[in-house]
């Protein structure tokens, strides 16, 4: 053993120059426990490090290349187009960062401290805005939204390859989600559902490593909490599946510690926005808002936007929220609309059974509200997806028991926010994109399982 392992000294001497590295890997039992924690099968040890990594760092760059190629193009196709939805509000609170302001967003013409938009995705566009603060803001989001989606397709290519230890799989997966027609939408929009899969996948991969890898990856994880806010719930959500799948009523000492890491980041922005506002908790003062907006006599009788979401403004007969804001304060427009929700849900609630069945078509069933070719063939890809997942459902089953918790406490929360607030795409793209590893793992088996029924039958035809 020792002897392969010194054939492959001078590859490992060029990646570990330093000295100290060079002697502590010249023991054959470090280099191993060091090749096996980087991934390798057993059997690999038998080979050159650079030998059994090769195909993997092959796979890794092909996903790259493809990535690179599929959101440069569509950062260039979608740049001249104007920034719409959240982005503008993200922008600006990104630009604010960037020249020293803090976190401040224009609330009808003054620039005030917001609670109203999670601060990772301004964040993260406040490093290029302090860059090139000269970038236009469609640029700006759609451009930093494409090399975040370039990262992602290698998280998926890295969970992937964690759960499968197969090249061809974990290459397969992360070309996928490279190409998938959905991702590529949303990065165009320059959504915030780009930044959740990228701190979900990071902090999932980490989480998959085990050992102590579990905590920072429930940190990370946590900062999805602080793109999209409905994952707070992520935790509880994890503790109901695992109950359900594996009858744990006990949560272990590592999950309570893990949960706590998880919800450190949000109860620090909690904590900031008492500071701010004098009241607890706050997470966000655009709940009442969604809920509003996604829950009124509008929603529920006009199919156009049947089961989703208006701007309160729509709402016929409902104040303007410019006026609104003249004599309240950004959390008590947030508590308005908060309490003209629950009166409509209270003086309605023998309806509601419609207004649910609307959200869940929204969210669940792959087909365009909006009669366009483009949306058409977006969602074809996406009803393939779903058929697949249904038809490997068998496949999640044999999945490492921490993923299964992990993703079907993710479906959980998009199922809530759902039936809670509206149905859209956007929701279930957090959930869909962590079952293609599963897809590509329950197609690779079956090509290999009638690849083997066709090899068993060669020899009975050539008896007859």
């Amino acid at each position: 053993m020792q002897e392969v392992l010194a054939d492959s000294a001078a590859p490992q001497i060029e990646i570990m120059s330093l000295p100290f590295l060079q002697r502590v890997t010249s023991y054959g039992w470090v280099r191993d426990c060091i090749r096996i924690a980087a991934g390798a099968k057993r059997n690999e040890l038998e080979q050159p490090l650079s030998q059994s990594r090769k195909p993997l760092a092959l796979g890794a760059l092909l996903v790259l290349a493809v990535a690179i190629a599929a959101n440069g193009t569509t950062a260039r196709l979608s740049v001249k187009s104007e920034v719409d939805g959240d982005g503008p509000f993200y922008v600006g609170i990104a630009r604010n960062l960037a020249a020293g302001r803090g976190y401040m967003l224009s609330y009808f013409g003054v620039d005030k401290p917001t609670m109203g938009r999670a601060p990772v995705w301004p964040a993260m566009l406040s490093v290029p805005a302090w860059f090139a603060p000269g970038v236009d803001d469609s640029t700006l989001i759609r451009v930093t939204a494409a090399c975040l989606n370039v990262a992602n397709a290698l998280l998926l290519f890295g969970i992937a390859w964690m759960l499968s230890r197969n090249h061809r799989i974990s290459t397969a997966a992360g070309v996928g989600y490279a190409l998938y027609p959905v991702a590529l939408a949303i990065t165009a929009g320059g959504f915030s559902e780009v930044p959740y899969v990228f701190v979900a996948a990071l902090g999932t991969l980490l989480i998959l490593r085990g050992g102590w890898a579990l905590y920072p990856g429930a940190l990370i994880l946590g900062l999805s909490a602080l793109v999209r806010s409905n994952f707070i719930l992520l935790p509880v959500m994890a503790g109901l599946a695992a109950l359900f799948m594996f009858g744990i009523r006990r949560a272990p000492w590592r999950f309570v510690a893990a949960a706590a890491l998880f919800w450190l980041p949000a109860g620090l922005w909690i904590v900031r926005n008492y500071a701010l506002s004098g009241e607890f908790p706050i997470l966000s003062t655009i709940e009442g808002e969604t809920l509003y907006g996604a829950n009124n006599d509008y929603v529920n009788s006009n199919l156009a936007v049947w089961g989703y979401w208006v701007f309160p403004n729509q709402i016929p007969g409902e104040t303007a929220k410019r006026d609104l804001a003249a004599t309240m304060t950004e959390r008590q427009v947030d508590r308005y609309y908060h309490r003209k929700a629950i009166t409509f849900l209270k003086q309605n609630w023998f309806g509601l059974p419609r207004l649910e069945l609307g959200k869940l078509i929204r969210g669940f069933v792959p087909v365009p509200w909006v009669p366009k070719w483009g949306s058409y063939c977006v969602f074809l890809f996406r009803a393939a997806l779903y058929v697949a997942i249904l038809l490997n459902l068998r496949t999640l089953r044999s999945m490492e028991p921490v993923f299964r918790i992990l993703v079907t406490g993710m479906f959980l929360v998009v199922l809530a926010t759902s039936l809670i607030y509206y149905g859209t795409y956007r929701f279930t793209f957090c959930v869909e994109v962590f079952l293609l590893p599963v897809v590509v793992i329950g197609i690779f088996r079956q090509v290999e399982t009638w690849g083997k029924a066709v090899l068993g039958s060669v020899p009975a035809v050539a008896e007859q």
